[in-house]
């Protein structure tokens, strides 16, 4: 699914969607075009700023660990390419032992944070939220 678009035609926006693990990006890209998005897929830091780079983009979906740069630096890089992207940030590092770095992804700048797992109807609700804050 890396570099999957989908049209957004449908009315729900662009998303840039940053996620590691195969099977959890698949998941959430298949439940985001479900919900109207098109979806950019992509499993790196890296990538996403490359991505960023050239396309636009209505909200940008990031897991904060993930390969190359990470969460907290895509979301310092993303406020400075694209101010106006809306962000949600997302991770499980606490319950993996892992430092809980939500709080400090709100500080700069993500609109919103979920913490892994989650279900669809949470995602929906904090998509709804931050892109009618828009």
């Amino acid at each position: 699914m890396e570099g999957m678009s989908n049209s957004a035609e449908e009315g729900g926006g662009k998303v840039l969607l940053i996620e590691d693990n195969d099977e959890f990006r698949m998941l959430l890209g298949r439940l985001l075009s479900l919900e109207g998005f098109g979806v950019h897929a992509v499993e790196t830091g890296d990538k996403a700023i490359e991505a960023l780079r050239h396309q636009h983009f209505d909200l940008i979906l990031t897991d904060l660990i993930v390969p190359g740069l990470e969460g907290i630096e895509i979301i310092l890089t993303a406020r400075g390419l694209a101010p106006e992207t809306r962000i949600i940030a997302m991770s499980g590092g606490a319950m993996n032992g892992g430092h809980d770095y939500l709080p400090l992804a709100e500080k700069m700048g993500a609109a919103a944070v979920l913490q892994k797992p989650f279900d669809r109807a949470q995602l929906v609700e904090t998509i709804s939220r931050v892109m009618g804050a828009a």
